[in-house]
């Protein structure tokens, strides 16, 4: 399974839940018609399956967590501070990044199939330079678009990696590196234009 996104691994579980309404006084069923543990148990349970999963799980969370705010604002203003504080802006974090993640689902073939194609060029480009004896500091003729496809191919992997094993994390984050590595003035030598021809390769087509 992919790692969680972090904000739902914040997201207070029942027990927590039970522990901070005791703690600020607040009586068990102080809102009728809402129990936060049975909406936290199953948001935990959902929440494991996956962002889709997870963001539909948050949306209904949020709803329960409105309604029982609405209910204790006036009379138990410290809890229903404490829970805008905490829970609910966790929640709407989760539903934030969960949306984002979703929204580079459909982007993600067509932005690897761009930069690897870039990175094809470049690569070609590199090898003619060391037959021709390696003169002077390479730079690849397409250095402004391979930069902007590999940007949007590396962005799209760092978000991946919460959606589907299939994008590998520390796979991605060694791209990451060396992506920033020439961005910030590092040499296009063959230990850098290699790894990223060989992660980008070792990137699935689809997710």
């Amino acid at each position: 399974m992919p790692p969680m996104i972090a904000a739902g691994e914040r997201i207070w579980k029942r027990d927590r839940w039970v522990k901070e309404r005791a703690d600020n006084k607040v009586p068990k069923g102080a809102v009728s018609g809402v129990s936060m543990g049975d909406e936290l148990d199953k948001f935990h349970k959902e929440v494991v399956k996956g962002v889709k999963e997870g963001k539909a799980a948050a949306e209904k969370l949020k709803t329960a967590l409105t309604k029982y705010t609405n209910g204790i604002k006036t009379k138990y203003k410290a809890f229903f501070d404490r829970i805008k504080a905490r829970i609910a802006a966790d929640v709407d974090t989760y539903i934030s990044d969960a949306t984002k993640v979703l929204a580079v689902v459909p982007t993600y073939s067509k932005v690897r199939e761009e930069a690897s194609t870039q990175l094809l060029i470049a690569g070609a480009e590199f090898q003619h330079w060391q037959k021709a004896g390696s003169q002077g500091k390479f730079k690849p003729s397409n250095e402004n678009v391979l930069l902007a496809k590999l940007k949007a191919f590396n962005d799209a992997c760092l978000v991946l990696i919460y959606y589907t094993d299939k994008i590998n994390e520390a796979d991605s984050k060694t791209f990451d590196r060396t992506y920033y590595f020439v961005t910030g003035g590092g040499a296009w030598n063959s230990p850098t234009v290699s790894k990223l021809i060989e992660l980008a390769k070792k990137s699935p087509n689809s997710i």
